[in-house]
């Protein structure tokens, strides 16, 4: 009697200590699953950070593409007005008798 019940006792600890394995075990694919979607994350947001960061170099570098293309049409047509002056002045030099 005392032996089956003696069975009975280690065969219940051996479950529970299978239960407490299995439980560990649950807990650490857990934690590892959490820190896998963790880095996953970061990885994500770093990439969205070098996109917006490339995007905003791209802009920046149209603007000065623009600002320099304005600044090449305001030379030309500063040089034109000049080319046009000095015509001007040259045709009035010659009509004015002198």
């Amino acid at each position: 009697m005392q032996k089956k019940k003696k069975e009975k006792e280690e065969e219940e600890e051996e479950e529970e200590e299978e239960e407490e394995e299995e439980e560990e075990e649950e807990e650490e694919e857990e934690e590892e699953e959490e820190e896998e979607e963790e880095e996953e994350e970061e990885e994500e947001e770093e990439e969205e950070e070098e996109e917006e960061e490339e995007e905003e170099e791209e802009e920046e570098e149209e603007e000065e593409e623009e600002e320099e293309e304005e600044e090449e049409e305001e030379e030309e047509e500063e040089e034109e007005e000049n080319i046009i002056k000095s015509r001007f002045y040259l045709w009035q030099m010659l009509r004015t008798p002198t």
